[in-house]
């Protein structure tokens, strides 16, 4: 799970965020959006609890490398 900074008090929205194309095209990894946004062109945090991030494997191990 990616949080603003400043969750669980006063999360910090506008900061953006990078690196989610590499993680979405990656096999096995899933991304689930919850507080994000566009803005401008740019994926921002626009909550506390941003993204999570979901591996899938046949093992334990597996689905945690993916993520």
């Amino acid at each position: 799970m990616l949080a603003a900074k400043g969750y669980p008090g006063s999360p910090e929205n506008g900061s953006e965020i990078l690196g989610l194309a590499a993680a979405e095209g990656m096999p096995g990894a899933l991304v689930f959006h919850a507080g994000t946004k566009m803005d401008a062109g740019r994926l921002v945090a626009n909550g506390g609890r941003v993204l999570n991030v979901t591996g899938l494997g046949r093992t334990v191990g597996e689905a945690q490398a993916r993520a």
